[in-house]
């Protein structure tokens, strides 16, 4: 029987543990500015005990800072046994195909690095057949749905097998400067900041150290909760929830409540908080 596998990403360590233990999660994605090099083969480790599929999420903007950072930490990539890579730009794309060539004459881990799987996460626009084609031939195992698009032009564009985003805050702007190095507060640690909308809602600012840039989040989540039937007509292979500045509790919550509305067909399943609904509805304008 047709059942949708369901994928988690997570950027901070903390989140990780209820995503380990929660029984219907399938693969994890583990944020590459949260999870540090010397952190991948004991995260990989963990997620395959617990008996789910691991993968790196490459950063959104791979400039000379990244490409300096990940080519040092290449040896620790291929050895922490990843199930795949989440791309975020085609500089990426480019870039593994670089490293996995000079590889070839290198490295006694040929096998292992050319096996890790490219998924291409929204960020890398699949509007149409032709484009699909492109991911496809750059090695897209699996591609993300542009979150720009409702339901009706998901259905006309085919997302059978794809990635579909359901839960997580979109980023509203990711910027190659650190808000924190630009107002003269750079510190060398990572958190969490808030800039205030026009209408006085506080969006999330993540700083990332190892990269030197930051993401600015939109102030409220994208919840699909609720459009179970919907979202199966349109067949895609996985959902996938997104967790950015939630809490270890509201990733529980959150997991749970996606899991009990699309695994167990609880009909009135409810999450705390603003969410949007994102483009599912509207679509692209």
């Amino acid at each position: 029987p047709y059942r949708i596998r369901m994928v988690v990403s997570v950027e901070d360590k903390e989140q990780l543990a209820p995503v380990l233990n929660h029984q219907d999660v399938d693969e994890i994605y583990v944020d590459a500015n949260g999870f540090l090099a010397e952190d991948w083969k004991n995260t990989a480790e963990r997620c395959h005990k617990a008996g789910k599929m691991c993968c790196l999420m490459l950063p959104h903007i791979f400039r000379q800072r990244s490409d300096a950072y990940f080519r040092a930490n290449w040896e620790k990539l291929i050895g922490a046994s990843f199930d795949g890579i989440v791309v975020r730009n085609l500089e990426e794309c480019q870039w593994l195909e670089e490293m996995e060539a000079s590889n070839l004459s290198e490295s006694k881990n040929l096998n292992q690095v050319g096996a890790l799987p490219r998924i291409f996460d929204a960020s890398l626009y699949a509007w149409n057949h032709m484009s699909d084609q492109v991911m496809s031939d750059l090695k897209a195992k699996r591609i993300t749905m542009p979150v720009e698009l409702n339901a009706r032009e998901l259905r006309e564009k085919g997302c059978e097998g794809q990635e579909l985003l359901v839960y997580g805050a979109l980023p509203m702007m990711v910027s190659a400067q650190c808000v924190k190095k630009t107002t003269g507060c750079c510190d060398q640690k990572g958190e969490v900041l808030k800039l205030k909308d026009r209408t006085g809602k506080e969006m999330p600012v993540k700083n990332h150290c190892n990269v030197c840039d930051s993401t600015i989040y939109n102030a409220s989540p994208v919840s699909l909760l609720g459009q179970k039937e919907p979202i199966e007509k349109l067949k895609p292979g996985t959902i996938r929830l997104q967790f950015t500045t939630e809490s270890p509790q509201e990733t529980a919550e959150c997991l749970d409540a996606f899991a009990d509305s699309f695994y167990y067909g609880k009909k009135e399943v409810t999450l705390s908080g603003e969410f949007t609904r994102g483009h599912f509805r509207r679509g692209a304008e």
